[in-house]
């Protein structure tokens, strides 16, 4: 099921975010640390990627024994996304971020799994999202329900929000968009624990919380268990 597959992982050591961008302390080790652990539980060593221009992260990725995709600090978003794609060999690519750290090998291999299943003609790639029954108003403008007369949030129309969770296509989708997804997604919804990224978390303590739910709902998943799922 994986062997058609390479994991990418985008790094850089600043970002918006922080100074120390995915080199940012999280849990007793660094983001991207992090990131690379919770791949190597479901993929090989050889098949997952972080693509950087910085000679730190890169360092650590091949400390950790994963490939590394140099690349220029002036690349924009499609450039990083077609170069990145261009380094590997797989048919196919999972994308995902270490900003996303409670997305992990069990998630992977669900939407692995579901991606696979897809009916070509309908979806080109998947997206992780988080399904929103909120009142949201766009332009001044109600967008998803009808301000004229009270609806409850189970009336209303769910809308999805893209997470840098996890996103799944073709390689040769990916340099055709230059995007880490095509035109025709299927999405994939995440709870919102799941979908929570750094920028999101207020201090230490909630941190501690947030980390320690991690483990608390992995508890029954081993890396025995995980080998053996992605090799049926």
């Amino acid at each position: 099921m994986i062997k058609d597959i390479s994991a990418i992982v985008p790094a850089l050591d600043s970002n918006r975010y922080s100074p120390d961008g995915d080199l940012l302390k999280f849990a007793g080790t660094t983001l991207i640390e992090w990131k690379i652990s919770q791949l190597l539980k479901i993929f090989e060593k050889k098949d997952v990627y972080v693509s950087t221009p910085s000679g730190k992260i890169a360092a650590i990725a091949e400390g950790a024994g994963v490939k590394v995709i140099r690349r220029g600090k002036e690349n924009n978003f499609s450039d990083m996304i077609k170069s990145s794609a261009s380094g590997t060999d797989k048919k196919y690519l999972l994308w995902t971020n270490t900003t996303s750290p409670f997305i992990g090998p069990k998630h992977y291999l669900a939407m692995i799994k579901m991606f696979l299943s897809l009916d070509r003609n309908k979806y080109d790639s998947l997206v992780s999202v988080l399904k929103m029954n909120e009142y949201f108003f766009y332009k001044g403008s109600p967008m998803n329900f009808d301000i004229s007369k009270f609806q409850s949030r189970t009336e209303l129309e769910p809308l999805f929000k893209l997470t840098n969770g996890c996103s799944i296509a073709l390689k040769e989708t990916c340099l055709s968009y230059g995007k880490d997804y095509g035109g025709k997604p299927f999405l994939s919804e995440v709870d919102k624990f799941v979908a929570t990224e750094i920028s999101e978390i207020g201090d230490g303590a909630m941190l501690n919380d947030l980390v320690a739910e991690y483990f608390r709902r992995d508890l029954d998943i081993t890396d025995k268990a995980l080998w053996q799922e992605q090799n049926k």
